[in-house]
């Protein structure tokens, strides 16, 4: 059910204003919602009553034949318990973070303007900055709004799928739609969130939620055991930037296929499987390249013309 203004009634009912308020008062039509003193919000039930009492006054009725006559619709109407001011706030707040989200795909980050989303959509500057204070939060919604459009789509074709590879290739399809509505979606979150630690946890809260399906899925293959010694959140990000990365270089020419990324990540997924279900020593893996791991991974060097001097000497070496 739709939340309408009294403006929105009147032209979609063809019915003045001033008559509606005088048929609510004459117990016609149910009373609106109030939204603040000065606004009140009616629905689709008011304009299906007001049809039906023009259609009843040129069959001759008068006005107390025609209240006899709609007093149950009218009733069930007054009745309805539906929250219309939060369902106009939710309206309100999607259709803003529709117009950003294809602003920001147009211009950039850094290039929209706030002023253009507010004209384009016809509402003020504080009712946008009632929902979303500054710039970047609204970027952060909009970017959550985009992966949650995606998600909506893409989930439920996986809910009596239990092959792990067809979840993988539905989510790829997903991100592709995402791609094509954004091609820079990634970069503008980076750039979105540079030096700004608030917005850094929201993308970081979306990438979360969108990556929380292959992450609960990880955490199966553990089968309620302690599993492979290695974090599942860094393995369920591994495989997601491989895919970005894989498409990023697909992009570049024609000499590899949609086909050809969706495979490779395909294989990936089942090599990630195999090290879960103990098909790979990890183990021994762990004990052949441990110890190099750990001393690279301890190498802090600042300049890039310094590094050599601050490596570990490898065996052999002079």
């Amino acid at each position: 059910m739709r939340a309408l203004t009294i403006g929105e009634l009147e032209s979609e009912s063809g019915t003045a204003r001033s008559t509606v308020y005088y048929y609510v008062r004459a117990g016609l039509l149910p009373p609106a919602q109030k939204s603040s003193p000065t606004r009140a919000l009616y629905t689709d039930a008011h304009v299906e009553i007001l049809e039906e009492i023009r259609r009843l006054k040129q069959d001759g009725l008068d006005i107390k034949a025609i209240r006899e006559r709609l007093q149950q619709r009218i009733t069930s109407a007054s009745q309805n318990g539906e929250d219309l001011v939060a369902r106009q706030e939710e309206e309100m707040r999607r259709a803003i973070l529709r117009t950003a989200a294809r602003e920001f795909a147009r211009n950039g980050y850094r290039q929209t303007r706030i002023s253009d989303i507010i004209a384009d959509l016809g509402i003020t500057p504080q009712t946008l900055y009632g929902y979303f204070p500054t710039k970047r939060d609204l970027f952060a919604a909009a970017y959550r709004e985009s992966l949650d459009v995606s998600m909506s789509v893409i989930e439920p074709q996986l809910e009596d799928e239990e092959d792990l590879a067809v979840h993988l290739l539905w989510r790829m399809v997903g991100d592709y739609a995402l791609q094509a509505f954004n091609p820079d979606l990634l970069y503008l979150s980076r750039e979105a969130a540079y030096d700004d630690p608030e917005t850094t946890r929201q993308l970081r809260n979306a990438h979360e939620h969108v990556l929380s399906g292959q992450g609960e899925e990880l955490r199966a293959l553990r089968g309620g055991g302690d599993g492979p010694p290695f974090p599942d959140e860094l393995v369920n990000y591994a495989l997601y930037g491989a895919f970005q990365t894989m498409r990023l270089r697909a992009s570049w020419d024609d000499r590899f296929s949609r086909s050809d990324v969706m495979w490779v990540n395909v294989l990936l997924n089942i090599a990630v499987r195999r090290l879960y279900d103990g098909s790979i020593d990890v183990a021994a893996l762990k004990r052949k390249y441990g110890h190099l791991i750990d001393d690279l991974a301890a190498v802090q060097s600042p300049d890039i013309f310094a590094l050599e001097a601050s490596l570990p000497q490898r065996e052999g070496s002079e």
